[in-house]
């Protein structure tokens, strides 16, 4: 604990941190809450070890009340075989599980990657990549959270203009924070000149930002609104997670048209009466949060009712106003043709067929044909949108042997330095690292490098005024061939002793 009278730092040495000194310290504290003692890693430790560190933590239970939280990652049975059974006799042991990462995953995707107060849109591109870094690399959220956060650093450094993006998102822009060079910024925009319009002002930018957050915050709302229409349906043709249909609805600009939506609207016919009550119910919840929407809110809500008091078994005729049956055709194909515009004019339907097709037809015409649009075809989209995947890769998905050659070919990249910049490629300057230039020098070799050709081209670079002795340029030769042979681009040659042979081929 910490007190605001005391300045000085207490010192504990080693000796000090034994359970004696610890009780005397919670003793001196007051403190009454439970110590909570918290195992990560529970198979790592070894059996001998638990086992005893759990008898001292029982004899001290009186004046010490702890928990024990152990990480367990293979099975609770683990925590038998390990502790003898004197040891488990003293616990008292209760079994909780942890939802599994990937739920954790499409918690933070639905509630706070894909709303509307999210400060940066990320492109399905970027979406799809920090996805599959996730589930075929490590399952870690920590890593998936880090992604995030470097593209909204990287889209906040990227120009003046992308600033801007949570005013625009919360709606807080205003004219005064649009200074002149901003605005140039935001004239030179391509979402902008594609426009063929004069110059924006200050106040037609305001306005655009309006539109594009209003717009924005539609097309979260029509996303939720399929996804809820769609995610039971079988074989699931849109995908099963939100993600799937917003990356599916941003990387299309013909999604409506496409083979997949099409399935959905066919298996949609299936749907039994209970099961689209509770579809219309939780899109009601979710148009209910846009008041942009109220007008489609209330259609929904007039056609829910009509489905609740729809019959399952009654049927109804469905006849259109067209022109009579042809008893004259003029050859088979217009008998035919005139036979099955007949059956389609004077069909049998349930009530509730009709009404569940009513729906989904109103849903298509005022809600997803408008609001499903990519808002990369919106102005000023550059503000909110950030689609620079291969800068994502960069820094997520390293190249290891590139970035070593990088580094050993080139070392003013990482150094940011005169001395070690050249112009060419191949050049070796006495600045360079040694082994840097052993690497250099390794790389112009073929399949055996001779050792004493090797040192004596060292030697030149390096001592090229003579200054240091034979002994101080051996030594750092040597010195630079163990490091190049720890990193893996040469071994021992066992043909020729004074010899070492090139494992590495190529640039990177």
């Amino acid at each position: 604990m910490e007190s605001d009278d005391e300045d000085t730092d207490i010192n504990l040495k080693k000796t000090h941190y034994d359970f004696p000194h610890f009780q005397d310290y919670y003793n001196e504290t007051g403190c009454k809450k439970k110590l909570v003692i918290i195992l990560q890693d529970y198979e790592s430790f070894p059996c001998s070890t638990l086992n005893e560190f759990l008898l001292i933590l029982h004899e001290y239970l009186a004046t010490l009340p702890f928990v024990l939280i152990c990480g367990v990652s293979t099975s609770p049975s683990i925590i038998h075989s390990t502790l003898n059974y004197d040891v488990i006799s003293t616990m008292k042991i209760h079994t909780f599980n942890i939802q599994p990462s990937i739920e954790f995953l499409n918690l933070i995707t639905d509630r706070i990657i894909l709303k509307n107060n999210f400060p940066v849109v990320l492109h399905p591109s970027i979406l799809e990549f920090l996805i599959d870094n996730f589930l075929f690399f490590d399952f870690s959220v920590h890593t998936f959270m880090k992604g995030v956060k470097i593209c909204i650093l990287k889209h906040l450094s990227m120009n003046d203009v992308n600033v801007l993006c949570h005013s625009v998102m919360n709606q807080t822009l205003s004219e005064e924070m649009i200074t002149k060079p901003v605005l140039d910024e935001i004239n030179k925009l391509d979402s902008i000149t594609n426009m063929k319009c004069k110059k924006l002002d200050p106040t037609r930018v305001v306005n655009y930002a309006t539109e594009l957050h209003n717009s924005i915050c539609t097309m979260y709302c029509a996303v939720q609104c399929l996804y809820t229409l769609v995610r039971d349906l079988p074989n699931n043709p849109l995908g099963k997670q939100l993600r799937d249909i917003y990356c599916a609805v941003l990387s299309d600009n013909h999604f409506m048209e496409s083979p997949s939506f099409k399935q959905c609207l066919q298996l949609i016919q299936f749907i039994s009466k209970q099961e689209l009550l509770e579809k219309v119910e939780n899109m009601t919840h979710i148009l209910k949060q846009n008041t942009n929407l109220n007008t489609i809110l209330r259609e929904v809500q007039k056609i829910e009712k009509e489905i609740e008091s729809a019959d399952t078994e009654v049927q109804i005729k469905q006849s259109s106003a067209t022109s009579k049956l042809n008893l004259t055709p003029k050859s088979r194909a217009q008998l035919k043709q005139n036979l099955l515009e007949n059956i389609k004019q004077d069909k049998l339907q349930y009530e509730f067929d009709v009404k569940r097709e009513k729906f989904v037809e109103y849903l298509i015409a005022n809600l997803f044909k408008p609001y499903l649009v990519p808002i990369q075809n919106l102005p000023l989209h550059e503000i909110v949108l950030f689609k620079d995947c291969h800068l994502l890769k960069k820094y997520l998905a390293g190249a290891p042997r590139a970035a070593i050659h990088t580094a050993l070919n080139n070392p003013s990249y990482y150094f940011q330095c005169d001395c070690c910049k050249v112009n060419d490629p191949n050049e070796m300057l006495p600045s360079m690292p040694d082994v840097c230039l052993v690497y250099k020098l390794h790389m112009e070799s073929a399949t055996m490098i001779n050792m004493h050709d090797w040192l004596q081209s060292f030697g030149t670079i390096v001592n090229t005024d003579n200054k240091l002795s034979a002994a101080a340029v051996k030594a750092r030769f040597t010195q630079a061939v163990s490091e190049l042979q720890f990193l893996g681009f040469i071994k021992n040659c066992k043909q020729k002793i004074d010899h070492v042979t090139r494992l590495t081929w190529g640039d990177s």
